[in-house]
């Protein structure tokens, strides 16, 4: 499901929601934008891949660790 998507779906069952892009190092980057938008709550999916983690760095860890927000990660 796309951003747009589950927003669309979202909004349909009465829950503000809000897709937002940006550029940059992901982990930092979601969690500026979710502090320039005051977010409540940051869902982000994940995919396990170890060894590009291990080379890369796991932008949803950043996230997890990093947000002044919950943080739902959805396998």
């Amino acid at each position: 499901m796309l951003a747009g998507d589950a927003t669309t779906v979202l909004s349909g069952q009465g829950i503000a929601a809000k897709a937002v892009t940006g550029l940059g190092e992901p982990g930092h980057t979601i969690v500026e934008l979710a502090d320039h938008e005051k977010a409540d709550l940051i869902v982000l999916g994940m995919s396990h891949h170890p060894h590009l983690s291990r080379v890369l760095g796991s932008g949803s860890d950043d996230v997890a660790h990093h947000a002044d927000c919950d943080v739902l990660l959805v396998h």
